[in-house]
């Protein structure tokens, strides 16, 4: 299945966790948003939590915590 951060294509499993999308994109961002230095947003502007289902071609971008 292919999901999308920061406009790039990430493949994963069916049945993956956002959590795991974004260890395949970057383990350093992924530390970055445990520690909450960071947040997933996805395509309508809402924070993900990374226990976040997935869903095919589902985008997601990372910004900066507040």
């Amino acid at each position: 299945m292919k999901v999308y951060i920061n406009d790039n294509e990430i493949e994963v499993f069916q049945g993956a966790k956002l959590e795991n999308a974004l260890r395949c994109y970057s383990k350093k961002i992924y530390r970055e948003v445990v520690r909450g230095e960071k947040k997933v947003i996805d395509q309508y502007g809402n924070q993900q939590l990374l226990q976040g289902s997935l869903r095919p071609d589902s985008a997601f971008w990372i910004e900066e915590a507040e």
